[in-house]
């Protein structure tokens, strides 16, 4: 039996705007090959966010949700990672605290 796919990225939100008056705020990333033990990264030149397979929802194989509220303001790097190891592409996604 081979080695599974690894996950793909599809779709991203180009911009998430943070309201600091809400303690949750979900975003929605589309793609392929998503299972319960994906882990979802975020990087920017200042700042890493891993979200682990307990940190946020599988809705299915192609979309998984999470909570970007504790993301600093910043221009990031987003992926997902298999539980082998094996990365999506990355796309780009801009975090702003809205005034």
């Amino acid at each position: 039996m081979g080695e599974a796919p690894a996950p793909a990225l599809r779709t991203v939100p180009s911009k998430i705007v943070l309201d600091s008056a809400r303690a949750v705020t979900p975003v929605t990333l589309m793609g392929d090959h998503f299972d319960a033990d994906v882990s979802i990264r975020l990087s920017s030149p200042l700042h890493v966010m891993v979200y682990g397979p307990s940190s946020f929802d599988l809705v299915g194989p192609t979309t998984l949700r999470f909570n970007a509220s504790g993301l600093q303001d910043g221009e990031y790097s987003i992926s997902v990672r298999s539980s082998a190891g094996q990365r999506s592409n990355e796309m780009t996604v801009t975090v702003k605290h809205q005034k």
